[in-house]
């Protein structure tokens, strides 16, 4: 679900389409089960990646 950069010193993490996926079936109690709608999921991975503090990139 998250991509690990072993060629970082501190490990960059990036999440994957599969972390934004998985966290909707969470929030859905398990109701939104649909994986085939990518442009979704990457509307949403993208907003999940402005969430996140990259500030030692």
């Amino acid at each position: 679900m998250v991509a690990v950069d072993f060629n970082s010193k501190i490990k960059t993490r990036t999440p994957k389409l599969s972390y934004v996926w998985y966290k909707r079936v969470i929030a859905s109690d398990g109701k939104n089960l649909t994986f085939n709608d990518e442009k979704n999921l990457t509307i949403l991975l993208k907003t999940e990646l402005s969430t996140w503090d990259f500030w030692y990139q």
